[in-house]
């Protein structure tokens, strides 16, 4: 079954979305998380009495280390664990929060299918999605590709090439965003709350102002789909003035 989102004929029209779940966090599937113990978590030892209580502002020695870390967010081996509603450090955590359309792209661009756009401003740093799917396993990933070569195109994957992230028939509104040379997001790896540093969550923040209308866009990931010789990737149709042709 072809994706909806990403068209490989190059054919004229859109057609309906194929079948798939929707999830707002990720699903394992035959992995088994890693869980470290409280003491080899780590985290932040923030204060709820703090003005600004687990906020990028605050600095020095008390400064919260999950944000100075760049690539955690705050999680249960946190003191702020107790009151997580208050620690301004969990954005995946909350899920979507912007507005976000998915909409099915017309005339020139119809052979890309569906597409999603900002449905209200977005200001550059600000998290939009994360990319959510099933998590299995690269000889899983290898064997689904081989059955269904669209699924190939919702693979994402994660530290240490061992696991990835399919978003064929398990998803959220983040694998209707497509390719682009010129993207508006940029796909950060964030340490999953289970601690195990092998199955990263992986959230889309904007690289710059977008507006309200303006169609999203990250740049695939170059390690995306199965290790085998690239040479027959797909056609890029982002349209964009950087194009590189392929992806």
């Amino acid at each position: 079954v072809q994706g909806p989102t990403r068209r490989r004929d190059g054919g004229a029209g859109v057609g309906e979305p194929a079948p798939f779940l929707y999830v707002s966090q990720c699903v394992a599937a035959g992995v088994q998380p890693e869980w470290p113990t409280r003491a080899k978590l780590g985290g932040c030892r923030c204060s709820a009495e703090r003005s600004r209580f687990c906020s990028r502002g605050t600095g020095g020695r008390d400064g919260c280390r999950c944000q100075h870390a760049k690539s955690s967010e705050c999680g249960y081996g946190c003191s702020c664990s107790e009151q997580p509603d208050r620690c301004g450090n969990r954005a995946l955590q909350r899920g979507v929060r912007k507005r976000l359309l998915v909409f099915p792209l017309g005339g020139k661009n119809a052979a890309k299918g569906w597409g999603v756009k900002a449905g209200e401003p977005i200001q550059a740093g600000e998290f939009v999605c994360e990319y959510v799917g099933e998590i299995i396993t690269a000889a899983e990933a290898e064997r689904r590709e081989a059955a269904c070569p669209a699924a190939g195109l919702y693979h994402f994957e994660l530290s240490g090439g061992r696991f990835l992230i399919d978003a064929f028939a398990v998803r959220n509104v983040a694998a209707f965003i497509n390719f682009s040379c010129d993207p508006n997001l940029e796909p950060r790896r964030l340490d999953a709350l289970s601690g195990d540093k092998s199955l990263p969550r992986v959230g889309f923040f904007a690289r710059r102002d977008i507006k309200t209308g303006d169609e999203l866009g990250y740049r695939r990931d170059p390690n995306a789909t199965t290790r085998k010789n690239r040479s027959g990737s797909i056609v890029c149709l982002c349209g964009s003035k950087n194009c590189v042709g392929r992806v």
